[in-house]
């Protein structure tokens, strides 16, 4: 996602070592949806097809194979207003949203199916697919609903995703988004700052959304009210499906695959995953609560779909092609180098360090606290200047900076660049920096490399990442293209571990290819089997 900025978006203030990690590419998103259980471990609400009463309130019943016809809701002009006026604002943050007429079209059409039998059927709906690989859904008041092509990518099927959109048109015809923005304005969030508390991914990566925009008191107090929302929207979702003619099962197969591609970034990250765990200010159960609770109810209303329908070959036409990770205009990793063709360099990061690719910086995290954070914007002074006249006051005035070292010019693969090491206060005491600035054309590029000042693991590393940087020639430019999305064939010979070898993921590449198949580990492929992988 990364942009160059026309000012430093941030000094290095904002990377303290060894007490706020990085921001992950999650944390300043809105995360991806969830089922969720009610409090306590309690048995799911039992929901028929008029379960929403004219205020919204969710009304327990018995599920029956003949359901009642579903009660009709009305929008309110408030509602409208607050979704007209803040879905500019979430395009922005997710810089743009997907413009290929196939996939607007097939997200569009399951929306469509959705509404027709939802609360609010005559009622104007918005389908927008945000354009970041980030597993990401939310809803606004006013019919705004949002899937990012990253929890597209993770679908196996169309009732996967038609459960995704269900949660969310759940959330509106409740009345959720209405209620959460109205308990934002108590804690001083704003709307938007309610769509990035309430969105439904948790774990690590929610707690720090809450860090990044000073939420943590205002989202503690909806944490219940927020599961209770969860809940219900879960179950409108699932009932959804059920009246869509889909397999109502999908809510629980989703959520496993999310499970394991959650487990799976937390390996690659080098963070411990503790089983069980509660969510992001305890406002959403542990995903396996949720998988149960889901799998319960969905089982329960399979009965009453006379040929449940998943969707899985047209799921995959539809996604054939669709860019993986970030698009060319945001900078994406290719074997092993973050390539950035729309500003033309990449740079290589340290082997096995975890990369999150934000709209203002790239973050890297590596083992014993060391950290790399990588940005640019436009200057006019040489890089040996920049450093001297503006990053170091910067850093004087924000973190106490000692220089370790006197300012030193160098060329990096032909660019002219300045480094200098440092001494800085860090929020656990003192951090070993290492600063480089380097020039292309009018832009000022800056690796910021911090350990801890009694360690050298990971200098060597941040040294080689930094005078890595190098500009790409206009063939190289041209050929530059993001990995995407392929349905591919099983053939004869093929193998889980041979197909998933040519993929363009990151390691372990074998684990990411049975994720995103929602395969077990010992898995055996069968000639003409269709699955997804990620490649030209």
């Amino acid at each position: 996602m990364f942009r160059l900025s026309s000012v430093f978006a941030i000094g290095l203030a904002s990377l303290v070592m060894a007490c706020e990690p990085i921001p992950v590419a999650t944390d300043t998103r809105p995360a991806p949806p969830v089922v969720t259980a009610p409090a306590g471990g309690a048995q799911p609400v039992e929901v028929s097809r008029d379960r929403i009463t004219g205020g919204g309130a969710v009304a327990a019943s018995p599920i029956t194979s003949q359901p009642a016809r579903i009660a009709r809701s009305t929008r309110t002009a408030e509602e409208q207003r607050i979704g007209d006026e803040e879905h500019p604002k979430i395009i922005a943050e997710f810089g743009g949203e997907v413009t290929d007429r196939r996939l607007k079209s097939y997200v569009d059409r399951i929306g469509r199916d959705l509404v027709a039998i939802s609360e609010e059927p005559n009622e104007r709906w918005t389908f927008t697919i945000l354009d970041s690989p980030v597993i990401n859904a939310f809803a606004l008041p006013g019919g705004y609903v949002y899937v990012t092509r990253g929890l597209i990518a993770l679908a196996d099927n169309e009732a996967e995703l038609a459960a995704v959109i269900g949660h969310e048109i759940g959330h509106i015809t409740a009345k959720h988004s209405r209620e959460r923005n109205e308990r934002a304005q108590e804690g001083n969030l704003g709307v938007l700052g309610a769509i990035l508390v309430g969105a439904v991914l948790g774990g690590e990566d929610g707690a720090q959304i809450g860090q990044q925009i000073g939420t943590t008191l205002a989202g503690g107090r909806t944490a219940s009210y927020s599961r209770s929302q969860e809940f219900d929207a879960d179950v409108i979702g699932i009932r959804y499906l059920a009246l869509a003619g889909y397999d109502p099962r999908a809510q629980a197969t989703f959520l496993q695959s999310l499970e394991q591609q959650s487990a799976l970034n937390d390996r690659r990250a080098g963070r411990e995953r503790m089983a069980g765990r509660v969510d992001f200010l305890a406002t959403h159960p542990a995903t396996g609560d949720r998988i149960a609770q889901a799998r319960r109810y969905g089982e329960e209303l399979l009965r009453t779909v006379p040929a449940p329908r998943l969707g899985t070959a047209e799921h995959l036409a539809a996604i054939d092609g669709m860019v993986y990770s970030d698009a060319a205009d945001q900078g994406f990793v290719r074997n092993g180098a973050f390539v950035h063709p729309g500003l033309g360099f990449e740079f290589t990061p340290p082997p096995g360090w975890s990369l999150d690719n934000l709209p203002t910086l790239v973050g890297m995290r590596g083992p014993g606290g060391a950290q790399l954070v990588f940005d640019g914007g436009l200057s006019r002074l040489s890089p040996a200047d920049y450093i001297r006249q503006s990053w170091l006051p910067e850093l004087a005035e924000s973190n106490g900076i000692q220089p370790a070292s006197e300012i030193e010019r160098l060329t990096v693969n032909g660019l002219q660049a300045a480094r200098i090491d440092a001494r800085l206060r860090v929020q656990s005491g003192v951090g070993y920096a290492q600063l480089y600035a380097i020039q292309k054309g009018e832009q000022i590029y800056r690796f910021r490399g911090l350990t801890p000042v009694n360690s050298t693991a990971g200098r060597a590393e941040i040294a080689r990442a930094a005078t890595s940087f190098r500009a790409l020639s206009a063939r190289e430019i041209a050929s530059e293209t993001p990995p995407r999305i392929r349905a591919y064939t099983v053939r004869r010979g093929d193998s889980a571990a041979s197909i998933a070898q040519r993929m363009e993921v990151p390691e372990p590449k074998l684990d990411q290819f049975l994720v995103l198949n929602s395969l077990p580990a010992n898995t055996v492929l069968r000639p003409g089997q269709v699955v997804k992988i990620v490649t030209q």
